[in-house]
């Protein structure tokens, strides 16, 4: 049985990176640089790992808001 491999974009502060993951190992950054340039080397890492490509965006934006700002739930 192989290990898992999983190519990740995550995207940061407006810079985009790759990363490679294989089994429970630390990921490997492969790639910074811009949105286009990242999708491209992300397609060409899962086709040669035959992988899937896992895209994340910046989820920094939602750690700033507490549950009290957010509004009550509207049943209807």
């Amino acid at each position: 049985m192989s290990d898992y491999k999983i190519v990740s974009v995550v995207e940061r502060k407006g810079k985009f990176h790759v990363l490679l993951i294989i089994g429970t190992g630390r990921p490997k950054f492969v790639f910074t640089g811009n949105e286009k340039q990242a999708f491209n080397i992300a397609k060409q890492l899962a086709k040669q790992y035959k992988c899937l490509v896992h895209y994340t965006t910046d989820t920094k934006v939602f750690d700033t808001i507490k549950p009290e700002d957010e509004p009550p739930l509207v049943e209807g």
